[in-house]
């Protein structure tokens, strides 16, 4: 290394540390069980995906809110989603009841 003119510089591997064992871990998990398992041992670590979680329900809330429950008139467009049986019944259930 120092050939290069290359010191190492110890004192930022402690701010460094979980960054670089969760790399690890992540590569090692790729390499056994494929990339999926890989990459989402790498984004349970990674801040920007951590702080966009936290926004999921309030996105879901304005979806439903001002998309979803919009009647833009004759044009307003449908949202279709799959969903199983039992989700269906419970909803005509609710219907129902109001």
């Amino acid at each position: 290394m120092n050939e290069l003119e290359i010191t190492p510089d110890s004192t930022e591997l402690p701010i460094d540390e979980a960054f670089l064992k969760n790399m690890i871990k992540s590569e090692i998990a790729g390499a056994k069980w494929g990339k999926d398992m890989q990459w989402s041992i790498r984004l349970m670590k990674d801040n920007q995906i951590i702080e966009a979680l936290q926004y999921f329900e309030q996105a879901e809330e304005f979806f439903n809110f001002n998309i979803v429950g919009a009647f833009v008139g004759e044009q307003t467009p449908i949202y279709v989603y799959k969903s199983d049986r039992q989700e269906i019944d419970e909803i005509a259930e609710m219907d129902d009841d109001g």
